[in-house]
């Protein structure tokens, strides 16, 4: 894997200078001469025109500057990204301008054959978001909050981020960025009052690159993380009728670990409020909705009692 990522920096480094010399890529890459130099045989084999010149000033430089050479697909693999593209309708992905423009692109660069196989495969492949009456249709919610592209765009640049709240500035130290219930949710740690807090990317009103405090180096984030992070206290494992229903709804946190390879048992992990009425009353009305799939139930015994005492009034 790191030798796959140098080549491909590599080509990029290549690509953008009119000539080269060993020493300079022994310098960028921090490789001996006869990696290098192997290095250099591996992108000629893969059609990058490179063209030596001996002597004390010479070196390498790419004939007429060539484009990085294309990308070569498989008729199955064409097949796969289009199918993965179509299965994303309406799933508000960042930098989602226009569907139609990249669709009509992928078209662009395969065979007839494969346009019109791709064009088969739309029709008669129908996913949940699907509209069955219109399957061209794509509804508003295809695009992307705009808040999410800049967000996502700062943090290419820093975790670290200040982000106004209901004409409130906060710190934060972003962590991931998450979908769930068709909206996007982030998940940082507030570093004025270190904890640990989600909240909607419709919520934010302003956002810029923050400072990263002293204190908070990433080994001292991650030391704080380890030490905010609550354990689970909710654990059950799942069949397979109990995973389609999960698919069907399930709570903003947690996480769903899948344990064989066909995705027919599985095993969710999560942390509820027991002080929270609330949190109680959710997680036993879909324990229930879940059914008798749910075995190996490790869970508070508030949530429990909750689950026992609605049981008996519904009987």
């Amino acid at each position: 894997m790191a030798k796959f990522k140098r080549i491909n920096n590599m080509m990029r480094y290549i690509n953008n200078r009119q000539q080269f010399t060993l020493s300079e890529l022994m310098t960028e890459f921090d490789i001996s001469r006869s990696t290098a130099i192997r290095d250099i045989r591996e992108i000629e084999d893969l059609g990058v025109p490179l063209v030596s010149e001996p002597g004390r000033d010479g070196g390498y430089f790419v004939m007429h500057n060539n484009l990085l050479p294309a990308v070569q697909f498989t008729n199955d693999e064409i097949k796969a990204i289009f199918i993965s593209f179509m299965a994303t309708v309406n799933q508000q992905l960042p930098f989602l301008n226009n569907r139609q423009t990249i669709s009509e692109k992928l078209l662009g660069i395969v065979s007839e054959t494969q346009q019109d196989e791709l064009i088969t495969l739309k029709k008669i492949l129908q996913f949940e978001n699907t509209n069955p009456n219109n399957p061209d249709l794509i509804d508003l919610s295809d695009m992307p909050h705009p808040k999410l592209n800049e967000l996502i765009s700062l943090l290419l640049q820093s975790q670290f981020v200040q982000i106004q709240i209901a004409s409130h500035n906060h710190d934060f130290f972003v962590q991931h960025i998450f979908n769930a219930g068709g909206q996007w949710f982030v998940e940082a740690i507030d570093l004025h009052d270190e904890k640990q807090t989600n909240f909607p990317i419709n919520a934010i009103q302003n956002m810029s690159l923050g400072q990263n405090p002293s204190r908070f180096n990433h080994q001292n984030i991650d030391k704080l993380i380890a030490t905010i992070t609550p354990k689970d206290n909710l654990t059950f494992t799942l069949d397979s009728v109990a995973i389609q229903r999960f698919k069907d709804t399930h709570p903003h946190s947690g996480r769903l670990a899948f344990l064989d390879p066909f995705q027919l048992s599985a095993q969710f992990s999560t942390v509820i409020d027991i002080n929270n009425n609330s949190d109680l009353d959710y997680f036993s009305d879909w324990m229930f909705f879940l059914g008798s799939g749910i075995t190996n139930i490790s869970m508070p015994h508030e949530l429990s009692e909750r689950i026992q005492t609605k049981a008996l009034a519904w009987m």
